[in-house]
């Protein structure tokens, strides 16, 4: 049964990474492409630009997580909920609130994006492009043993700025599989994740725990000087 249970996962997993990938198409292309450098360096410069965090901004939101135990054949078994308020001092974590639910159960909550346009991937373009407002641009390592993240992040054509990013690390210590996914909003010329979903697999000694864990963010406030 635990045998028949992982495979299901497992392919629950595959099919869901499988809609987003298939939904633009096999990748296509490669570094050499200026076309894609070029969109590939402006999506960077522009999210540095607008990054509440690399600039430094004074900021607050409100995050409601649900973390979910899933057992055998993908059902939640058990399901645990916090609401807090977040504070942010010239881009880093001053303070929070917890307005409800038990905080202690999310000690280890990560809303922090990851500056993948920081490292050296190979890069591609998917063939189903539209011409629309939103470009999809894959990026891998070119070993399965390197722990960076790879994946797909989507941005507005026109603008440069991130719309959503979906990453897998190949290799992370004590866990068997992890995932994330970002959904992104700007406020006040700033972009924010307004929606962050984490799918996991943690070690343990003699079996391990699947979990999913989604957080919604709002009531995003950016504090001007005056």
């Amino acid at each position: 049964m635990k045998v028949n249970a992982e495979k299901g996962y497992r392919r629950a997993v595959v099919i869901s990474l499988l809609s987003i990938f298939l939904s633009f198409g096999l990748p296509v292309g490669a570094d050499d492409d200026p076309v894609l450098d070029f969109y590939w360096d402006k999506a960077g410069r522009v999210g540095r630009s607008r990054d509440p965090v690399e600039t430094g901004a004074v900021y607050s939101f409100v995050a409601v997580s649900h973390y979910m135990k899933i057992g055998r054949k993908g059902r939640v078994e058990n399901v645990d909920s916090v609401r807090s308020e977040y504070f942010y001092s010239w881009g880093k974590l001053d303070s929070t609130k917890t307005l409800a639910g038990d905080p202690g159960k999310f000690k280890n909550l990560d809303l922090s994006v990851p500056d993948i346009f920081g490292f050296d991937y190979i890069r591609y373009f998917y063939p189903n492009d539209t011409g629309g407002t939103d470009l999809a641009i894959g990026f891998d390592t070119e070993s399965a043993q390197d722990p960076r993240p790879v994946g797909l992040l989507i941005i507005d054509r026109d603008r440069y700025v991130l719309r959503w990013m979906y990453l897998f690390y190949p290799k992370k210590e004590n866990y068997q599989r992890y995932s994330r996914s970002y959904r992104f909003v700007e406020v006040e010329g700033l972009v924010f994740p307004d929606s962050v979903w984490e799918v996991g697999a943690k070690r343990g000694i003699f079996f391990s725990e699947h979990y999913r864990l989604e957080t919604g963010i709002s009531d995003i406030k950016v504090y001007r000087e005056r």
